[in-house]
């Protein structure tokens, strides 16, 4: 997997999930949404809803992905991408066994510093 496809892969990867399931959970924290998850954290937190899970929805997220990549870099779980010109890449064999950790850097070469658009704790 070229580095272009790695990024390709990142990018897509922290806009489609990362992001989006950050921004889904951040509507909870309103309160005026009309949905089952959010009258159950309303009624489990009351007032301090917002201040209670705040901090630990990117951390859940995060955490997630983390683990996913990491299935992927050992082996354990197999995944074919297809790239924006239509190649399949395997990531089990082309991801350099190294997709968990770029995904967590901290420092400007981190996936999620890179192309995130949500917070990052």
């Amino acid at each position: 997997m070229s580095e272009a496809e790695v990024d390709e892969f990142a990018e897509n990867l922290i806009k489609t999930v990362r992001d989006r399931a950050i921004n889904s959970f951040d509507g909870i924290l309103e309160k005026n949404m009309r949905s089952e998850t959010t009258r159950r954290y309303v009624q489990e937190f009351g007032e301090k809803l917002e201040s209670s899970i705040f901090n630990v929805i990117p951390d859940v997220v995060d955490t997630t992905i983390f683990y996913l990549l990491n299935a992927i870099d050992n082996g354990d779980l197999r995944l074919l991408y297809k790239n924006a010109e239509g190649e399949v890449v395997d990531l089990d064999a082309k991801g350099f066994g190294e997709m968990a950790g770029r995904y967590v850097e901290e420092d400007a070469e981190g996936w999620r510093q890179r192309f995130s658009r949500s917070r990052i704790l």
